[in-house]
């Protein structure tokens, strides 16, 4: 009979095995069973269970997920004749709230990148690239790295973000901004110094803007990791919310919601709303987070 483990192996691949084999792990140890007897009452009670762990909505999902998985196999493999969980789907809220007492300050995030060092120093100017635009554009890690050489103007000094046609509905719309005179300055640099020699490491030729060290297009994914490499713990910057932080920015100093609602690339109103405070919630938000008695 087919082990669990190659069952996985025809469908998944090695990370997706490695989070499976854990999440139903898991859930095997809970129920002290093979789980082939057991009933969707005792899946709910599972559930519950990692409830109780105040876990991320997503997260539990995960966790069901997995479960509905292992039930897969066990119908492949003729173990069990039914599925007790491929109905079943949670409902947990998860918290989309913008929590601005949590956001960076223009100070921390200018700082961010004036401290920023590359491990290799021909990746240097790339990596300032990609923090000058989180912090100055407010760009998402998807904007960032579809960017074409083509979208920059660096003689009207500015840059083109294209929208993701074919996509969610809540991706961004296309829009032009205006670049910063160092930002114009860096890319001039990169574009003609460092660029070059990054794109001749790879026989594939690319228009893209951002190159790895391997001469490739880079990867939403790996953005965190670039811009965070050598930062102590306490430093580190995550990119959306480095984007949240400059939207509230904005809007805090007073610019016509309109206009940020542009900048920003939202298509809805609504959600450049969401990072609205008044003033009574901010000094709410300063006395919990500076009396001294906290």
């Amino acid at each position: 009979m087919k082990s669990l483990n190659e069952y996985l192996r025809e469908k998944y691949s090695s990370k997706g095995i490695y989070h499976y084999e854990d999440k139903i792990g898991k859930y095997l140890t809970y129920i002290n069973s093979n789980g082939i007897q057991e009933t969707q009452l005792d899946i709910l009670n599972y559930i519950g269970f990692l409830r109780e762990q105040n876990l991320h909505p997503k997260t539990i999902r995960n966790h069901l997920y997995s479960i509905k998985v292992y039930y897969n196999y066990l119908q492949k493999t003729g173990q069990r004749q039914d599925h007790p969980c491929k109905s079943l789907n949670l409902k947990d809220q998860i918290n989309r709230a913008i929590q601005i007492e949590s956001l960076y300050t223009s100070k921390q995030m200018i700082q961010f990148l004036t401290e920023h060092k590359t491990k290799q120093s021909f990746l240097q100017r790339r990596d300032e690239i990609i923090i000058s635009l989180l912090i100055y554009q407010a760009l998402t890690n998807a904007e960032i790295v579809n960017l074409e050489i083509k979208d920059v103007n660096l003689e009207e000094g500015k840059i083109y973000i294209k929208s993701e046609k074919g996509k969610a509905k809540n991706t961004n719309q296309s829009r032009t901004l205006a670049l910063k005179p160092k930002q114009i300055l860096l890319i001039d640099r990169y574009l003609n110094q460092d660029r070059p020699g990054l794109q001749k490491r790879s026989e594939t030729l690319t228009e893209k803007l951002l190159l790895t060290k391997y001469g490739k297009p880079i990867k939403p994914a790996a953005i965190n990791r670039q811009i965070n490499h050598g930062h102590k713990k306490f430093m580190k910057m995550t990119p959306l919310k480095i984007r949240q932080s400059v939207i509230h920015q904005k809007l805090k100093e007073g610019n016509n919601v309109r206009l940020v609602q542009a900048f920003a690339g939202h298509r809805s109103i609504l959600s450049t709303e969401a990072y609205q405070t008044n003033k009574l919630k901010e000094l709410k938000v300063g006395i919990n987070k500076f009396h001294p008695l906290q």
